[in-house]
């Protein structure tokens, strides 16, 4: 069998995105199968939360002298394929072991058996067909608040109800529909992402029977793959985004905010995250402070642009502590590469807001 190897490490860059499992040793590896009836070549992988197949093509079956099914340890093909300089991967078999052939020959003996690799039916019933570009905008605004905390699974993966929307508990982020989209809410799992970012225009999804799981299919790349939905209750965010009220809005340069934020964080560390931000007023001039004290301290303040404060009185105006990290994520989401504009409400709460994009953060307790 005669690959080409570019095509080929095209398909496995995709199926990476599914690979490995501490328990299911055959997830390690990657599946060739040949669908003999159209002539095609199928190769797929699986981490048992989501499934991936992609068609590689058309095959002249009488150049194929391997198993119609046969596994291979997905990271070191992968390895090979991607360092070699051939134009073409050449595949042979010799008794239980599978020949690899470009730069030079490798051999991989069988370590698993192709019948465990699990067979899975793409049936699905279409709920709509996603520009990529729109939706992969979204979810990298919204699947920044997902939560890593692996107790919470309610907490682990977006929710989509027509928008999309995460939260980890301390800040929840929020793409709403542009149109009326309202659909049936599933909760989305972070290889849903991982999967959309191989796709180019178009992606079209929809649920399996019992929607346990989703099937996306991307024609351009020739792939098909299911995903398995979270099997939890998101919370009620739109009963937070209702919590809305009129604040201190804050209107500053985008840009040196994050640099700020980035040099401060040298004195945070993995348990320690805590940054204090206040609005100053130094001589008729409004000042954005970030103030981290830990290990020493570092103190930086931004010149506002513009605010809706009258009468601003001299000195501090309000003093809120943050996760600096999700301060940063917050900012970076919006789309704007010159300005950024913090609305602060009374109760701490920092909500920023972009056209369809909400994003909110609860302050921190010292």
């Amino acid at each position: 069998m005669i690959l080409q190897r570019q095509r080929l490490a095209e398909i496995l860059t995709v199926l990476g995105t599914s690979v490995g499992n501490k328990v299911m040793k055959v997830a390690d590896f990657v599946q060739f199968k040949f669908d003999t009836k159209r002539g095609k070549l199928m190769i797929s992988s699986t981490d048992f939360n989501a499934f991936l197949t992609v068609d590689y093509g058309e095959l002249a079956l009488d150049e194929v002298d391997v198993p119609d099914v046969f596994l291979i340890q997905f990271n070191k093909l992968f390895a090979i394929v991607k360092a070699s300089t051939t134009e073409d991967v050449i595949f042979k078999s010799k008794g239980k072991v599978i020949i690899v052939r470009t730069n030079g020959e490798y051999r991989f003996e069988t370590w698993a058996n192709a019948a465990d690799f699990p067979a899975h039916s793409f049936v699905y019933e279409e709920i709509g067909r996603w520009p990529v570009p729109e939706i992969m905008s979204a979810w990298n605004k919204v699947s920044i608040a997902v939560s890593k905390d692996v107790t919470r699974i309610a907490y682990q993966g977006v929710n989509y109800d027509g928008s999309f929307a995460a939260t980890d508990n301390r800040r929840l982020s929020v793409v709403r529909s542009s149109g009326d989209d309202a659909a049936e809410p599933m909760l989305l799992p972070l290889a849903f992402g991982n999967v959309l970012k191989h796709c180019k225009s178009v992606v079209s999804v929809g649920p399996t029977d019992g929607n346990k799981t989703l099937v996306m299919v991307c024609e351009e790349i020739g792939l098909i793959a299911s995903v398995r939905l979270l099997d939890a209750n998101f919370q009620d965010y739109k009963k937070v985004l209702g919590m809305y009220k009129p604040g201190v809005v804050v209107k500053m340069a985008k840009q040196p905010l994050l640099s700020a934020a980035a040099r401060l964080m040298v004195f945070s560390d993995a348990l320690y995250k805590v940054v204090k931000v206040s609005l100053l007023n130094v001589d008729s001039t409004l000042y954005l402070d970030l103030d981290i004290t830990h290990e020493g301290g570092g103190n930086e303040s931004i010149e506002v642009e513009e605010t809706n404060v009258e009468n601003v009185e001299v000195g501090k105006q309000f003093e809120y502590l943050y996760h600096v990290d999700n301060l940063i994520d917050a900012v970076t989401a919006v789309d704007d590469p010159e300005e950024v504009t913090l609305e602060f409400q009374d109760n701490g709460f920092l909500w920023i807001r972009e056209g369809l994009f909400t994003h909110v953060l609860t302050p921190m307790v010292e």
